[in-house]
C-alpha cells in the first residue's frame, strides 16, 4: 500500500491492516493521524510482519538516502476503543524537522501516543528519528502498554533515543530490548537517556528489559534517565555497554530493583 499524503482516522473510523502488508510512504513528513474515536488495528504474525517504511521511488529498497516518512500520531482522542500494533515493523520515520519547537509532530519517530488505550506488542522499531523519543513518545498522563519489542538504532536530538515518557505517564514496558539507540542532545545536561528517558513525575514500570550499547552525549544516562520520578520502577533489567548507564535526576535509587548494571 503506497501513501503519498497524510491519512486521518477520525470519529468512528477504524483502519485495519492485515498481516504481511507493507505500508510504504512516498514522501517525507507524511503521517497517519488517529483522532477523536478513531482506531487502528495492525496485527501481523511472527511469520508475516506488517511493515511501515519509506520507499519514495518504489524500487523496493527501503530507506535509501532521503527516504523517510513522518509518524503515526494519536492526538485529541476522546472515548476511543482500543488500538493495537502487533508484529509490526516501524522503520525510517523522521519527525525532527516538523515546524514549531513544541509541535507534537516532533514527538516520536515512529509513534506519538497521546492515548492510553493502546497496546504495542511483538514489534520492531528501527532507524527512526525525532526531536524527542526516537522511536516512541508517550505524551503527558498517558499509559499505553508495550511488551516484547526490539528497539534498535533509533535516535533523538533532545531526550530518549528509544522511548520518551513525558510528565505523569505510567506505561508498563515489559520484555523489551533496547539496542544501539542514541540521545544526541548537545547542551542541556538533564536531557539524556539513550534507551529511555522519563521526565517528570512518571510512574513508568520497566520490567525484564535489556539495554545494550545505547549512547548519550551527556555525562550520564546511556541506557536510562529517570527525572523526578520516584514512583517509577525498573525491575530485573540488564544495562550494559558503557560505564554511565543510568542517570537518576531527583529520583531515588530504590526505583532500581534486582538489576545488573555494568560498572554500577
Amino acid at each position: 500500500v503506497y501513501i503519498s499524503g497524510d491519512i486521518t482516522i477520525g470519529n468512528a473510523g477504524h483502519l485495519t491492516i492485515s498481516e504481511g502488508v507493507f505500508v510504504k510512504f512516498l514522501a517525507t513528513g507524511v503521517d497517519i493521524i488517529i483522532t477523536g474515536t478513531g482506531r487502528i488495528t495492525a496485527s501481523g504474525s511472527s511469520a508475516s510482519f506488517i511493515t511501515f517504511t519509506a520507499d519514495h521511488d518504489k524500487d523496493k529498497i527501503h530507506g535509501e538516502t532521503g527516504e523517510t516518512w513522518g509518524h503515526i500520531s494519536f492526538q485529541s482522542m476522546s472515548g476511543a476503543d482500543a488500538s493495537l500494533f502487533n508484529y509490526c515493523i516501524f522503520e525510517y520515520g523522521d519527525v525532527r524537522t516538523a515546524a514549531g519547537s513544541d509541535n507534537p509532530n516532533k514527538y516520536g519517530g515512529a509513534i506519538h501516543a497521546a492515548f492510553s488505550n493502546l497496546t504495542i506488542t511483538n514489534c520492531i522499531f528501527r532507524h527512526n528519528k525525532a526531536l524527542w523519543g526516537g522511536a516512541l513518545f508517550i505524551n503527558k498522563n498517558f499509559s499505553p502498554t508495550i511488551k516484547n519489542c526490539y528497539i534498535y538504532d533509533n535516535s533523538s536530538n533532545r531526550g530518549g533515543g528509544g522511548f520518551y515518557f513525558w510528565d505523569g505517564s505510567g506505561s508498563v514496558v515489559e520484555n523489551c530490548v533496547f539496542d544501539s539507540n542514541a540521545c544526541l542532545e548537545a547542551s542541556t545536561y538533564y536531557y539524556s537517556g539513550g534507551g529511555i528517558c522519563a521526565q517528570s513525575g512518571t510512574s513508568v514500570k520497566i520490567l525484564n528489559c535489556t539495554f545494550v550499547n545505547n549512547t548519550t552525549t551527556q555525562s550520564n544516562g546511556s541506557g536510562l534517565e529517570l527525572y523526578n520520578s520516584n514512583n517509577a520502577r525498573v525491575i530485573n533489567c540488564i544495562f550494559w555497554g558503557s560505564d554511565k548507564e543510568i542517570y537518576l535526576f531527583g529520583t531515588n535509587g530504590n526505583t532500581i530493583i534486582y538489576c545488573a548494571v555494568q560498572n554500577s
